[in-house]
């Protein structure tokens, strides 16, 4: 547990950091006290006459120059490093909290989860990390001399690894294996109930090859796991010879220096020479010869006190212990008297298991959606509550954390009501299910959205919106923000300081929304209309606004955020209706926050209006209405063509590059909404002749994927974001 200052946000919840120590103003201030005294002394020394109590002054000055040096040299600067906050939380800022592993920064270093505020450094929760030379020489001892025993008895967060199959998603509860952990001081090994556990692991590359290279060995083959070994003492003595032979009898050499590569594993002809691994794989043979069963001869590896990586052979049994043959020991050895971080071992023939803790049933407490964030072999991060090791439960992942899977949010409007009433659904990727989690009333066509984890933000209510009950085409006016947390109600937000306005862009970066440009008028069909450039900023934890500098003027554009950086792209100027030919816009700019500038890009392939546009590795633009080149349909009069094209754009090489095609009827572009989750685009778009369609773009397979409908009454697509 400690304490980090955010530097930069890397993107995807990852962010470079500065971990702040604690006790520098500590140190500081005695570094301040020797300096007066060193001056004092020399100013006193001045002064006196050769002799003792001169000298005694000298010898106090040297003592304290090497004491300013010593906590000079040995207060650690606040180390820079780039971690992965444990849940996908974006945007954070400040000093926040960190997690260490297990218990200090050598297995790896997270910050806090960071949903509903939770990562913002809470200093008796996370406390701060204290350097030895910030405290006294007895602090620092007894520190270091309990350490282990608190880590192994008092956990605060540990890694582990989902066991397959054992997600319940009703119960929000899995298996994990726990990473085994050992402490920095004098390598303890700090692991609770460790030992030889069902968690499958993978088996080192030189095994998979020797089973390659050897089929028929009886070790690659076996499929039943050991256990009921009870060894008599002449067994005992086999054991000891053969160990204690194979040792004598072969020299050690690197599989480098033998075999020219870095891993090979072999069986030893008298007089060969060999690795760790060949010395294990022979005395196994000798063993089986001698009338052993494959099944109790198990291979093993792990780590040496320098971390080197190294195996031997390991046999079971009832009556002996569990048995260690080394080639860097000439007698047999226990499990517990080898100087090893145990990290894996052969369960039944190919099938390779750690060594390490397996819990049951942990309790999985992750953002809004718990479980359904998880797969099987997700690497995760386990929180000992209260420090008891009966109570652990999942918040995290250690890398690359996954969003909430229900989080692609869709909103259409129902037809029925004249397009004033609006509805949320959230589409969850799990169950491939769409569930109603809310309406807006006033919510109608060209209405802009923002979501971010479980909330959701509207602006431009209502852009397209008539009723029976009121004048023909009259446009209602809603200068609110509207916000919608998942589970809860709608509610207002400060009241937007611009006019109200249809097909504006925006994109949240740095925990803060920025809107920009859309048109408004007051009469459908009325033109000429207002298209605006102006750039509003509006900060959710002080609900407030703030103008910023003005961007071109432009609507029906669209937008996508990479590496922290909202990008605007595409559109049209137009103030006099829909002209034929239509004049629309190519140009793409990054808004650079920071310095409230815009940087143009390099542009769009060509001129669009009103695509969708989601962000995964890369910006995608799909579909829009273009000048030419397409299907084309009547709106407004006129004749407009519609792309069916999508292009990814490359934010490190400011490129664009065309990619799959999404072919067949795709309707009229202003409906034609995009937004993405962690791993897959989607797209929805209204047909010309009615009924929308629902797209995913898997980036890995470069194609496009055919996903349900929501079962509700709704009509026109408007707003898709995750």
């Amino acid at each position: 547990m400690g304490k980090a200052t955010i530097i930069s946000d890397v993107g995807e919840g990852r962010y470079t950091v500065s971990m702040v120590y604690a006790g520098r103003a500590r140190v500081t201030a005695w570094v301040a006290d020797l300096t007066a005294k060193i001056a004092a002394l020399e100013t006193a020394i001045a002064e006196m006459d050769d002799g003792m109590e001169k000298t005694i002054a000298e010898l106090r000055v040297q003592s304290f120059v090497k004491k300013k040096q010593y906590y000079e040299s040995k207060m650690p600067d606040d180390r820079t490093v780039t971690v992965w906050c444990v849940d996908k939380t974006e945007s954070l800022t400040g000093s926040v909290g960190t997690i260490e592993v297990p218990g200090e920064r050598h297995d790896g270093v997270n910050i806090q989860p960071g949903y509903e505020a939770n990562a913002v450094y809470d200093a008796a929760r996370d406390g701060q990390l204290l350097p030895a030379v910030a405290t006294s020489a007895e602090a620092a001892y007894f520190n270091r001399a309990i350490m282990p025993g608190w880590q192994k008895d008092k956990p605060t967060y540990r890694y582990a690894t989902i066991v397959a199959d054992s997600i319940d998603f009703d119960a929000d509860t899995c298996d994990v294996c726990l990473d085994p952990a050992y402490s920095s001081q004098q390598n303890l090994d700090i692991n609770q109930n460790q030992g030889f556990s069902e968690c499958e692991s993978y088996p080192p590359s030189g095994f998979g090859q020797f089973c390659t290279d050897n089929p028929a060995h009886p070790t690659c083959t076996n499929t039943d796991a050991p256990g009921g070994l009870h060894i008599s003492d002449a067994q005992y003595e086999t054991i000891k010879n053969i160990n204690a032979a194979v040792n004598a009898a072969h020299d050690y050499q690197t599989d480098k220096s033998g075999y020219g590569v870095g891993e090979h594993w072999e069986i030893m002809n008298p007089g060969d020479k060999g690795d760790c691994e060949d010395f294990a794989l022979t005395k196994m043979q000798a063993l089986i010869d001698a009338g052993f069963d494959v099944k109790n001869l198990q291979l093993g590896w792990g780590q040496t006190e320098t971390g080197g990586n190294h195996a031997f052979l390991i046999i079971q049994t009832n009556n002996r212990g569990t048995l260690i043959l080394d080639n860097r020991y000439p007698g047999l050895m226990q499990i517990g008297n080898v100087p090893y971080r145990f990290q894996g071992y052969q369960r039944a023939g190919q099938t390779w298991a750690s060594y390490t803790t397996l819990l049951e049933a942990v309790a999985i407490e992750y953002m809004s959606c718990n479980a359904e964030a998880f797969a099987d072999w997700d690497e995760v991060v386990v929180e000992f509550t209260g420090q008891d090791f009966a109570t652990p439960k999942v918040i995290g992942f250690k890398s690359d954390p996954a969003s909430c899977l229900k989080d692609m949010f869709y909103m259409g409007i129902d037809q029925g009501e004249g397009f004033c009433a609006a509805f949320v659904s959230t589409y969850s990727e799990l169950t491939e299910t769409w569930d109603l989690v809310g309406a807006v009333v006033d919510g109608g066509f060209g209405t802009a959205s923002i979501a971010c984890s479980d909330n959701i933000y509207l602006w431009g209510l209502s852009g397209y919106c008539f009723r029976t009950q009121l004048p023909p085409d009259t446009f209602l006016v809603d200068t609110n923000l509207r916000f919608l947390k998942i589970g809860g109600s709608w509610s207002s937000r400060a009241a937007v300081p611009f006019p109200n306005r249809s097909h504006s862009a925006g994109f949240l970066v740095n925990s803060k929304i920025y809107i920009t440009g859309g048109y408004n008028y007051r009469s459908l069909g009325e033109s000429p209309y207002s298209v605006y450039a102006d750039v509003d900023e509006y900060d959710d934890a002080l609900d407030s606004w703030a103008a910023k500098g003005n961007f071109s003027a432009r609507w029906g554009h669209k937008d996508f955020v990479l590496g922290g950086y909202g990008y605007i792209f595409c559109g049209s100027a137009e103030d006099t209706g829909i002209p034929n030919p239509p004049i629309f816009l190519s140009s793409l700019y990054m808004y650079y926050h920071p310095g409230d500038s815009w940087q143009a890009k390099m542009s769009f392939p060509n001129a669009l209006l009103a695509p969708a546009s989601f962000e995964l590795d890369k910006g995608y633009v799909f579909g829009g209405w273009q000048d030419s080149n397409g299907p084309n349909t009547i709106f407004g009069g006129q004749s407009v063509y519609i792309s069916q094209k999508l292009h990814a754009y490359d934010a490190d090489l400011n490129t664009w590059a065309e990619q799959t095609p999404l072919s067949g009827s795709l309707g009229n572009s202003f409906n034609k909404v995009g937004g993405s989750s962690l791993d897959y685009g989607y797209v929805i778009s209204l047909l010309v002749g009615g009924g929308l369609i629902y797209r995913s773009w898997d980036p890995s397979a470069e194609a496009w994927v055919s996903i349900d409908s929501p079962e509700f009454n709704i009509g026109t697509a408007i707003g898709i974001e995750s």
